[in-house]
């Protein structure tokens, strides 16, 4: 008798899954292929000032803002991001989501600077990434071989050619010690 009641358990949730998995499917299906979903963000606060910073912004694929505990980790399609407070009085500290490995910086300008990274290719086999370097609310066209452009948010160069998972896109530039 438990060896009938254990197949007829073990059979119910194959079709069980089998039944999420086709959902599962149909939904992705109806996903359109070739859009774009805003995924991460950077905005600098305060631009100008002694006070200025700036906030890491994280969506989902639903374009809601996902809001990263202080203190805790999360690991995206970007890499790990780390929720920090902002700090009260000391509003030039970066908070929000905030890449667990340095490579951004604070450097006080004039000008208001956001990165935006966008997935594309919804929907398709194999999804990318670009990113739009934005001055104000412009976006700051390529820079031919590579040269970097200094923002507030640290340097940021152009990459000119597809790079495995990236399009033509803007990069931070990140230095490597020694």
């Amino acid at each position: 008798m438990g060896g009938i009641m254990t197949r007829t358990i073990l059979l119910t949730c194959a079709v069980v899954a089998a039944l999420c998995s086709v959902r599962d499917a149909n939904s992705a299906e109806k996903r359109p292929v070739g859009k774009e979903l805003l995924t991460y963000e950077v905005v600098v606060t305060n631009p100008g000032t002694k006070s200025q910073g700036w906030h890491g912004i994280l969506y989902d694929d639903n374009g809601q803002v996902v809001q990263v505990e202080a203190g805790k980790t999360v690991n995206t399609d970007i890499g790990e991001l780390v929720g920090v407070a902002p700090v009260d009085g000391q509003p030039w500290k970066p908070y929000g989501a905030v890449p667990a490995t340095p490579g951004m910086e604070n450097i006080n300008q004039p000008d208001a600077w956001a990165y935006k990274l966008y997935k594309t290719g919804l929907g398709s086999r194999c999804p990318s990434w670009r990113g739009d370097l934005l001055r104000g609310a412009i976006v700051v066209k390529p820079h031919a071989g590579g040269e970097e452009v200094k923002t507030s948010l640290g340097p940021f160069i152009w990459l000119g050619t597809s790079h495995g998972w990236a399009h033509k896109s803007w990069k931070v530039k990140r230095t490597r010690c020694g």
